[in-house]
């Protein structure tokens, strides 16, 4: 009787288990669909990302004296550290810095900032400096575009990983429910015939000798009409 009931057990586990499978694929199906604009927006980076300062300066020099003024300005948070490198391998850390250059030239000088939610921002310029000389200017270049193709094909990733899981997901629960079905469907009631060898040997026997059929006897005379017989004298 045990192993009359497993397959029945195993075939209700198995069916439960492919509707649940089957009922949180519709149900997020179903959920997307009525609403998308919420996961559209997680993939395609809209609705509540943080935006990222912006930086840039300007720059003041009175011979190979250079001041520096902090023109950048907060994204989504406030800015807490400057990262300055005057061309000439000296570096600050201060807002508003000062810097005197050994020599006269041209000095690529770059600032870097960061904000509480570790977003950065980066501007650069040329500055100038001679002896005897008033110059200024401010930051030419303010490379903080993003062109990070991870951050575009990520979504993408995300976006085609979750429809993969729901196709995965409805072919698994509907496995489980076929298998389910066929452990525990009604099946027509059969009969076990156990042979012999005896039976083997003699099926063989009665093929190879020829059925006699006896002959049936010859068929009688079809009798003709009656004649009665003579008158006694």
């Amino acid at each position: 009787m045990d192993r009359e009931k497993s397959p029945l057990i195993l075939g209700l586990a198995l069916l439960s288990a492919g509707i649940v499978v089957l009922a949180f694929v519709f149900a997020s199906v179903l959920g997307l669909a009525a609403n998308p604009g919420p996961f559209l927006e997680r993939q395609l980076g809209g609705g509540g990302q943080a935006a990222p300062p912006t930086a840039a300066f300007a720059w003041f020099a009175n011979g190979t004296a250079a001041e520096f003024r902090d023109l950048s300005g907060s994204g989504s948070s406030p800015i807490i550290s400057y990262a300055w490198d005057f061309g000439d391998g000296a570096a600050s850390t201060q807002p508003d810095p000062t810097h005197v250059y050994a020599d006269n030239g041209t000095y690529l000088v770059r600032l870097r900032v960061r904000d509480q939610a570790d977003l950065e921002g980066v501007a650069a310029g040329q500055v100038d400096v001679r002896v005897g000389e008033s110059t200024g200017g401010r930051s030419e270049m303010n490379p903080n575009i993003n062109l990070d193709i991870g951050d575009v094909l990520l979504p993408v990733a995300i976006a085609f990983l979750t429809f993969g899981m729901w196709v995965v997901g409805f072919l698994v629960g509907g496995s489980l429910v076929k298998a389910g079905w066929n452990l525990i469907r009604p099946r027509p009631e059969t009969i076990r015939i156990r042979l012999k060898p005896q039976n083997f040997e003699y099926g063989a026997t009665a093929e190879a000798v020829p059925a006699i059929i006896p002959t049936p006897p010859p068929a009688a005379p079809a009798a003709g009409p009656s004649v009665p017989p003579p008158p006694e004298p």
